[in-house]
């Protein structure tokens, strides 16, 4: 008997028509209204009435935002199973000020977002991928997600999909829409309270019953008729989002540790960059000290296990985020036949990201042996027991925290412009055709202020110290230059002064601006009204030809501090850069009816699109799909597509200057503790020796406890445009009988994208390199001479700069039922509606050749963010006869397992991660006449999120995954809107 793979049995049941469908549901047209009614889904710019997208599309209304509570339109789409977390409000640490969208888990890149249909901007010019906070929530219409390549229609960046946001334009009169809402969250873990007391980190922040984190967003839109010949409609909004710290959650009260200790415990670790220091030598082997609590100014031999500092508290849980916009649509009918139209969208906003305090991150350091602040003890250990004189320096390693200050903060501002003008009408010179000409700009503006760090260069000079005549102590003047000199004294508990703290502590500034511009031109039409038609169709062939020309410009300048890399936290130089390139593009697509009110074939219908892009930097390339629709009644509607998309290279990926950086690995195979349990050293000395362990390093290389290691990053102006290749089927069912009302669809995707641009993962190299010796591999890891680290200074790290690598590749269903309803006796109507993703297979080949890894139900190193087979969106909704409507929401996550590429033991408290049951309810009611109010609670069972000692991967925060499972509590929220 033949055996078939999990992906053939799928494909089979699908292709026999046992479950039917592509689309999450039928696609629902834009608010693009053109003559005649007909009217344009996202996936095509071809307009015909009762079009319908062959590519799977699902659609989030704005009565679903407004249910859902929705003020950051982040927080909507990342409940969609098809989306994976991206850059959002609960990422401290890497936060880049952004919120983005990640279709299919292939990276924010790969899915272009559009605003009624035309592109947005870069984000920003650290993270080109557009900023969702440009969009206000209230003003959205509906959210179609269309999953699959798009890049024929719509250009680079659709790989993936594309997310296009349908604005509420054409008002008359005064609309104003308020929301407040707050996070409530019982912190009743007694077996986390249990170790947060153990061990000192249970804080009164942490109360039974916590209500922080206040949102409150406010809309106002006011809209006008021009002389019956067109519209205005203009808005502004304020967005208050209140700081959630770590430390106010039981869960997230300190870092958990012992991730793979046998028997699933978990402890309460963090980083050896202590309160009072951790002091060793340039070659970090040979004495480990902290200071002696008991004496204050005497070292004692450091304990690895309990002598952590836990740097949870101070980090953001949730950023504190105030946001202003304002925007004006505008159409007017300058003639019968032509109009014009034009959209102006403003943002400005500002963020805080807030992570634990700076300090010396184990660098080494010139200590003068004369140094007043030395006790003799310590002297004698640091200078006179290995062989220096009171006018020697001395070099000492130590980590240590600068809690005398203030928590690192990153201050984050975003100020964007949209502006779209054109013009669209009849095509006179071909009858049944029309055309449209516009043009976008968009700029955006960073600002970005990193305060309360250390500074390398001054916290250097301040340890070169001595005493001038009155016995006071000063900076040494033959070993520094500075004049404002202030000497510190980390050598004793309590010792630092205000005013040497003052000296040491610094900032960085940073800024700069992204524009992208666009001038596109379309002409469209029936083909029909020459002739193009089949004979057993009624329509003829539709038709779209365009051209587009795309400039993007990108720069970044920096101060001198982040220049020189003199910011003690932030891993390594930041560097300046300037770039520019364009596209130039020719597109066409063609819907071609085969037959029509046929037996067996109500719709048969070929469509097909190509693009030719020449990009000034990659070439040409071309992008094309090809797809069926077959309805063979009134019931049922089989559809397939094939595409071929192509991104180049944005603006960070070719022009970000290399640099030093820090990436996650759970620990270095050939450091002590890498073994299996935390014992040991995972590499034998022969394998170490691949990636350049000497025999007198082997055994005396430290792992970094904060999992952080360094890598050398950087752009590439030499990328070649990646390429994907999509195939999707299936169909859409309306049942018959006693099920009328009820629409099932499945959909079946296989999207791979080749020669993917990235990096070689540091991870895999250094693994890759020690375990295996491959020569490639050990060419990009670079340890310390001195230690043999990859963390201590900056002499050791991998490189991990851009190049074209191997593919991603994912395939999966989507399911979607829906079904309306009326009650008995009067009691309303009800609206039953699922919709799910069951994930094949997320491979990554990282680079060609290499054996492709699965990240199906997989965390951690490699895989990153949790990525559960199986998600669920399921909503009940009761309209009642009283206008009054009431919603459950079930959000539901599969377990996910450890990478097991990492080694996780199977009893560790990492090992797996449980599955996640999220409920939600929300009430609507509307009877008062031109007021709609809304109440609700997100999570209302106050469930925690999955919780793991092995988040450094991905957008982990607070010992769990806040960008994909609820983390903060309970969601409780009122709105009401009022027309005028």
């Amino acid at each position: 008997m033949k055996k078939y793979t999990k992906r053939q049995l799928l494909l089979t049941t699908l292709l026999s028509g046992a479950v039917l469908g592509t689309a999450a549901l039928p696609a629902f047209a834009q608010d693009n209204q053109a003559q005649d009614d007909e009217i344009v889904v996202t996936g095509t710019r071809i307009k015909q009435k009762n079009l319908v997208s062959s590519s799977p599309v699902t659609t989030v209304d704005h009565e679903d935002i407004a249910t859902r509570g929705v003020t950051r339109i982040e927080d909507l789409v990342n409940q969609l199973p098809q989306v994976f977390a991206g850059q959002a409000s609960t990422i401290a640490n890497g936060s880049s000020g952004t919120a983005t969208v990640d279709l299919r888990g292939l990276g924010s890149s790969r899915t272009m977002v559009l605003i009624d249909g035309k592109r947005m901007g870069p984000g920003s010019p650290n993270a080109i991928a557009p900023d969702l906070n440009q969009i206000p929530a209230a003003l959205v219409k509906n959210v179609d997600v269309l999953t699959g390549g798009a890049g024929a229609v719509y250009g680079s960046d659709a790989l993936a999909g594309v997310v296009n946001f349908q604005m509420q334009r054409n008002f008359e009169g005064l609309r104003v829409d308020a929301q407040i809402g707050a996070y409530q969250h019982n912190n009743n873990n007694s077996d986390i309270q249990t170790l947060l007391q153990s061990s000192g980190n249970l804080t009164p922040s942490m109360a039974a019953n916590q209500l922080d984190g206040a949102i409150k967003d406010f809309t106002i839109a006011y809209g006008a008729d021009i002389n019956g010949r067109g519209n205005i409609t203009g808005y502004i909004g304020y967005r208050n989002v209140k700081e959630i710290r770590q430390s106010q959650r039981d869960y997230s009260g300190c870092a958990f540790g012992s991730g793979t200790n046998p028997g699933g415990n978990v402890t309460c670790s963090g980083s050896f960059t202590t309160p009072h220091g951790t002091f060793t030598d340039a070659t970090f082997s040979q004495f480990f000290f902290t200071l002696d609590e008991a004496t204050g100014n005497t070292f004692r031999n450091l304990d690895f296990g309990n002598d952590r500092f836990n740097y949870n508290p101070t980090n953001h849980f949730q950023r504190p985020d105030q946001r202003f916009t304002a925007g004006i649509f505008a159409h007017y009918d300058i003639t019968d036949k032509d109009e014009v139209y034009s959209d102006f969208m403003y943002m400005d906003d500002r963020s805080v990201a807030q992570i634990a305090f700076s300090g010396n991150f184990f660098v080494t350091s010139q200590v003068s042996c004369d140094n007043p602040f030395l006790s003799a003890q310590q002297r004698n250990l640091i200078c006179t027991s290995r062989g220096f004189g009171p006018t020697d320096v001395a070099d000492l390693t130590f980590g240590r925290r600068n809690v005398e200050g203030d928590p690192r903060q990153d201050d984050l501002r975003h100020t964007s412009y949209r502006f779209v003008g054109g013009i669209r009408g009849d095509f006179r010179l071909l009858k049944g055709f029309d055309y449209d000409i516009s043009t976008i700009v968009s700029k955006v503006h960073m600002a970005e202020n990193y305060k309360n760090e250390i500074s390398v260069s001054r916290a250097q000079n301040a340890l070169l110290a001595t005493t001038d005549a009155n016995g006071n102590p000063v900076c040494r003047a033959d070993l520094v230059s500075d004049p404002t000199c202030v000497p510190i004294n980390w050598f004793q508990i309590g010792g630092v002064t205000r005013e040497a703290l003052d000296y040491v502590q610094g900032q960085g500034f940073q800024d700069g601006n992204v524009e992208q511009t666009s001038v596109i031109a379309t002409i469209s039409g029936d083909l029909g009204e020459y002739g193009f038609k089949m004979p057993g169709a009624t329509d003829g062939a539709q038709i779209v030809l365009g051209a587009e020309y795309r400039e993007d410009d990108y720069e970044l300048r920096v101060d001198r501090a982040f220049e020189t890399g003199d910011l003690a936290g932030q891993g390594g130089p930041t560097n300046g850069l300037a770039g520019r390139y364009d596209s130039r593009e020719l597109f066409g697509e063609l819907q071609f009816p085969l037959l029509q009110d046929a037996p067996f074939a109500e719709e048969l219908t070929f469509k097909g699109a190509y693009r030719y892009s020449d990009n000034e930097l990659s070439g040409g390339s071309d992008s094309y799909s090809a797809g069926l629709i077959w309805q063979p009644n009134s019931l049922v509607r089989l559809r397939g597509q094939y595409q071929r998309a192509v991104r180049a290279a944005n603006a960070v990926e070719l022009f970000r200057a290399s640099s030093i950086g820090l990436f996650n690995m759970t620990f270095d195979p050939c450091s002590n503790g890498s073994g299996p349990g935390g014992v040991g050293i995972a590499g034998t000395a022969a394998q170490c020796a691949n990636s350049g362990v000497t025999a007198a390093q082997y055994g005396n290389i430290t792992a970094n406890p904060a999992g952080q290691y360094n890598g050398l990053f950087g752009g590439n102006t030499a990328l070649n445009p990646e390429t994907s290749d999509t195939y999707t089927v299936g169909g859409v069912i309306n049942m018959p009988g006693a099920l009328d009302g009820m629409t099932v669809s499945v959909d079946y995707f296989d999207i791979k994208v080749n020669g993917f641009i990235g990096t070689v993962p540091p991870t895999q190299a250094v693994n890759n390199c020690v375990f295996n010796g491959d020569p490639f591999f050990c060419s990009l890891v670079h340890r310390d001479p001195a230690s043999g680290s990859l963390w201590i200074n900056q002499n050791g790290f991998v490189t991990a700069t851009n190049v074209n690598t191997g593919s991603l590749a994912t395939s999966g269903v989507d399911v979607n039922a829906n079904y309306d309803f009326d009650l008995p006796n009067g009691l309303g109507g009800m609206n039953l509606n699922v919709t799910g993703t069951y994930l094949i297979d997320l491979l990554t080949e990282s680079l060609p050749g290499d054996t492709p890894f699965d990240c199906v139900g997989i965390y951690g190193d490699r895989c990153g963010n949790p990525n559960p087979q199986w998600r669920h969106i399921a909503k009940a909704t009761w309209k009642t006869p009283m206008d009054l409507d009431a919603q459950v929401t079930w959000r539901y996550f599969s377990n996910v397992k450890a990478d097991p590429g990492v080694g996780a033991a199977a009893d560790s408290f990492d090992a797996e991660l449980g599955a996640a049951n999220f409920f939600d309810l929300a009430l609507t009611y509307r009877g008062i006449e031109n007021v709609t109010l809304r109440a609700g609670v997100n999570n209302i069972f106050d469930a925690e999120p999955p919780l793991s000692s092995s988040v450094g991967a991905g957008f982990g925060n607070g010992n769990t995954f806040p960008s994909v499972y609820d983390a903060l509590g309970r969601y409780l929220f009122a709105r009401a809107t009022i027309d005028f």
